[in-house]
């Protein structure tokens, strides 16, 4: 633009040609500091209004996501007092608001994927959520689903639950010793307790609709149910 310029004014001091080209230099230099102006001015303008418009879009799809999450929650048909039944050893502060619950399986690859999500809700919400694990080891296909759940259990009857859940999840299972894992964390072997805790977490599943591993639902302060495609959608409720 500048260079257009410049040779404008070069070419209208050429006598041969100043009364031919005056005007339109006239007009060229009239018009640029307007042009320029207004163009700064528009830009502005344009700029704001993507920003309002990607704001709003965001806005509406957080919307859309918050309400297909509460309809799946209307259809959950048992209150939050009853998935918590029995629960005390969360994961995360243990008075928080919401609960993040999990029924998963040890062998399960999505579950395995879906770890790091968990950590990172956790993480993002220190005060308003905490963690709980149920046990649904799909046997038919994860041979070592069922072992893996039992001890798992008994780690958590002496209290050393959440260490043996992390391992699991973060190491090929195929090359656990669980006896050497229980005996390395001061637990004892899995008792028929331990089978009685993972039974009643996989009938309280079939109760309430859990086909797959993973399957998360989120308990909130009001006592409903929310189901969870993954972690990542606890930001819809808690802020």
């Amino acid at each position: 633009m500048q260079r257009e310029i410049n040779h404008r004014i070069a070419t209208c001091k050429s006598s041969s040609v100043r009364a031919k080209h005056s005007s339109q230099f006239r007009s060229l230099w009239a018009r640029l500091p307007v042009q320029s102006y207004e163009t700064k001015i528009y830009g502005a303008f344009f700029a704001a209004a993507l920003v309002f418009s990607g704001l709003t879009a965001y806005d509406r799809w957080h919307a859309a996501r918050a309400k297909q999450a509460e309809r799946k929650a209307a259809s959950i048909p048992i209150p939050a007092e009853v998935l918590l039944a029995g629960r005390h050893d969360f994961l995360g502060e243990s008075h928080a608001r919401y609960t993040l619950v999990e029924f998963g399986d040890y062998e399960c690859g999505p579950c395995r994927a879906m770890h790091p999500s968990v950590e990172t809700a956790l993480a993002a919400h220190p005060h308003d959520l905490r963690f709980d694990f149920r046990e649904f080891p799909l046997t038919a296909i994860h041979p070592r689903a069922a072992e893996a759940a039992r001890s798992a259990e008994a780690a958590r009857r002496n209290g050393k639950f959440w260490t043996v859940h992390r391992l699991f999840y973060t190491t090929d299972l195929n090359k656990l010793n669980f006896a050497q894992v229980l005996w390395t964390e001061g637990t004892g072997p899995p008792l028929p307790d331990d089978d009685d805790a993972v039974a009643k977490d996989i009938a309280l599943g079939d109760k309430i609709g859990v086909r797959q591993t993973p399957t998360f639902f989120l308990c909130t302060p009001e006592g409903s149910v929310a189901r969870l495609v993954s972690p990542d959608d606890v930001s819809l409720f808690v802020r």
